[in-house]
Parts: C-alpha cells; structure tokens; sequence
C-alpha cells in the first residue's frame, strides 16, 4: 500500500500515486494501521471502497478477491431491468461468453438486444437458445439414440444435414440442455 502509493519507481505506481491515490498520515505508524484495520482474515485483502479515494478506516474493508474484481476501475457497468452488474456478471447471468455479449455490445446500444436479440448463429447460443437451430428437441432425442447405439458421428451428421459438431453438441450437453434424455 505505502509503497505503490509513494514509490515513483513501484510498476503499480501510476495507477496508485500516479492519479492522487495516498494513506492517512496515521498509516505511517503500523499500530495505528492495526487498531483501525484489525488483522487480517484469512483469505482477504485490503480494499478500497471507493477506487478513487485514499486508503484510510472509512474507505477501507477486508475484502475476498471475488469482491475486489467487482471493485475495479476497468469493470463496466451496466443497468438493465433495475439490475446493476458488471458485464462479466451480465454473461454469466445469461450464460454466454463474455466475448460474445462484448461483440453484441460492440454492434447496438440497446441492452434488450444485446441479451436478449435475435443474433446470427457465430453469435448465439447453441441449442435451443440459438434462433438458427436446425435441430427439433425429437431430433436432438433421435440424435443421442444413435450415438448410444454406436452410429458415427459423421454418419448421423450426414442424416440430419448439420455438422459433426452439432452432434457432438448434442450428445455431450453442452448444446440442448434443456431435453433430458439419453446422453452418449
């Protein structure tokens, strides 16, 4: 903390000293640190509650790493629904890539198209959240019956006009989640 605050020389410098970032002066003297912090629990850090403001006991906490990413000054916030997260956050709460909801973001400003818009299939989700799909849910069942049974992967894909790896999709569960039944 002190030294990325004050060292010119830390590689952590600029983004600490380098934009205003200090300690309360009664940081200086460890004990003074300790009665205002405490020790530090395990599995935690010191963070700053405020990005933008000094280290001192009212913009200070313990905080576990999954906290901390939260508190950056990189993340990007979005609101939608009433809802604010980090767009990290957003992907997975609407379980696609991050990349891909970037690449949406990157092509609209509208927040409902970009979670929820109907994209092309390089962008969608597989199986039955992608608007392309080729595959019924009756289809997808026939599919992992024939891969159960033996049949090639090529051969069934060639039955069903699709690529080998939508079969494969298919069959290992990460395409069509939503249809239970027989899994290769």
């Amino acid at each position: 903390m002190k030294t990325r605050c004050s060292n010119p020389n830390c590689k952590d410098y600029p983004r600490y000293g380098g934009r205003g970032i200090s300690y309360c002066a009664a940081w200086e003297d460890f004990e003074a640190f300790y009665a205002d912090m405490g020790e530090k629990p395990d599995g935690m850090t010191l963070e700053r509650i405020d990005y933008d403001k000094g280290y001192s006991p009212e913009n200070c906490r313990w905080a576990t790493d999954a906290e901390q990413q939260q508190n950056k000054s990189t993340n990007v916030w979005l609101v939608y629904g009433g809802q604010r997260m980090i767009l990290s956050d957003w992907a997975k709460h609407l379980g696609i890539p991050i990349e891909t909801l970037r690449n949406r973001l990157s092509r609209t400003d509208d927040l409902h198209d970009a979670f929820y818009g109907e994209w092309s299939h390089r962008t969608a989700h597989y199986g039955v959240d992608n608007v392309n799909a080729k595959l019924t849910p009756e289809a997808v069942m026939e599919i992992r019956e024939m891969i159960a049974a033996g049949e090639k992967q090529k051969d069934v894909a060639k039955k069903f006009g699709v690529h080998r790896d939508t079969i494969r999709r298919a069959t290992n569960g990460s395409g069509w989640k939503h249809i239970e039944g027989v899994a290769a």
